[in-house]
């Protein structure tokens, strides 16, 4: 749900492929490329959407010092018939390890669209903190 656009949900289905150039040791660098198609349902009485999209991403992740990592992911979507409309995420992360299998984590996130509706802003930005549990 998204009330300031009025979206009730939106899905985005897709299929690609995608290359690990860097997988071990202190860097990974992962690149995908994948199309697919994104569906907008709205909360009002605007005209669902079912748009033909293309799913770049970049995932990058440094080791710091110990087992600290900071990352970076960034995801595009923008629409096959008209590349102008787009979105983006971009989202940075520190995370530290507590213990095993806790770890703290501070996000940086900036979403963005490039057509966004009537009087909404373009970029959202989010600072985050969470504790993150693997298993």
């Amino acid at each position: 749900h998204y009330r300031f656009a009025k979206i009730d949900l939106r899905g985005i289905h897709s299929c690609g492929v995608g290359y690990w150039f860097l997988a071990k040791g202190e860097k990974k660098l992962l690149i995908e490329f994948a199309g697919g198609f994104e569906d907008t349902t709205f909360r009002d009485a605007t005209n669902d959407k079912y748009d033909a999209i293309f799913v770049p991403r970049v995932y990058l992740e440094q080791w710091l010092f110990g087992e600290t990592t900071l990352s970076q992911d960034f995801i595009s979507c923008p629409e096959v018939e008209d590349p102008s409309r787009y979105r983006w995420r971009s989202e940075t992360n520190l995370t530290s390890p507590l213990s095993e299998r806790l770890s703290l984590r501070l996000s940086l996130i900036h979403d963005y669209n490039s057509n966004p509706p009537v009087n909404t802003k373009k970029g959202d930005l989010r600072l985050m903190s969470s504790i993150v549990y693997a298993f």
